[in-house]
This record gives structure tokens, C-alpha cells and sequence, in this order.
């Protein structure tokens, strides 16, 4: 035991073991999503980040945008985690199944491929 800073109180050297705790998988999981989300985001992905991903996972955010990857980006570890599973949504952020990546992606390219003309602007005299 070592002394407390403040006074007589003592803090244990150790952590004691059998607390129960985040496992360090998922953490490291999400931390290398919230790595490339962030990298995604300012335009400067690597390999290095690209590591440890999984390919559904790299999709997932390569559809969304830098608003999407934000919020990603911020998210705890519990609302991340509960987002990729499906158990509860991230608000804003793509849902991260193949499905919605896809119906997404296919949305996007409608918008950008739309073949009318844009609309004419005219101002008031």
C-alpha cells in the first residue's frame, strides 16, 4: 500500500483481480473503428489504420459521411458498441449492417447520377 497524497489514506499498489471490467478486445475493437472514423474523416487513411479492421467494418464507414464519423468518432464505448450490434442507434449515423450500407450507397448514387436538369434561378427584380 502506498500513502495517499493528501494524508494518512492509503490506495492499493495493484488492482485487485476478478473485478469485473471492459474486455480489452472490444475496447481495442472500438478504438481501432474510432482510428479509422477519425483518419476517414480528415482524409488521411493509412494502412496502419486499416489494421485490425474488419472489411464489413471498413465498408460501414467509407459509405458515411464526415458528419457520420463524428459522431462515431465521439461516441462512448457503450453507445458504439450498442450501435454495432444493433441493440440501440447512434442518431445521425448509418446502422452498420450490410443491407443499410448498401440501400445507402444506392441512395447516394441516385442523387449524384440524377439526370435532371437543375432547377433555374431567378431573382426578383
Amino acid at each position: 500500500m502506498a500513502p495517499f497524497a493528501g494524508g494518512g489514506a492509503t490506495l492499493p499498489d495493484e488492482t485487485p483481480e476478478g473485478l469485473p471490467g471492459p474486455t480489452s478486445a472490444v475496447q481495442d475493437g472500438l478504438a481501432n473503428i474510432r482510428r479509422l472514423a477519425g483518419a476517414m474523416a480528415a482524409d488521411r487513411v493509412t494502412a496502419a489504420d486499416l489494421a485490425n479492421v474488419p472489411d464489413s467494418r471498413i465498408e460501414w464507414l467509407a459509405a458515411m459521411d464526415r458528419g457520420m464519423l463524428a459522431k462515431v468518432l465521439c461516441a462512448d464505448d457503450a453507445a458504439l458498441k450498442a450501435h454495432l450490434t444493433g441493440r440501440n442507434a447512434i442518431r445521425g449515423v448509418l446502422a452498420a449492417d450490410r443491407d443499410s450500407v448498401t440501400a445507402y450507397r444506392n441512395s447516394m448514387s441516385v442523387n449524384m447520377t440524377d439526370d435532371e436538369p437543375a432547377p433555374e434561378m431567378a431573382y426578383a427584380a
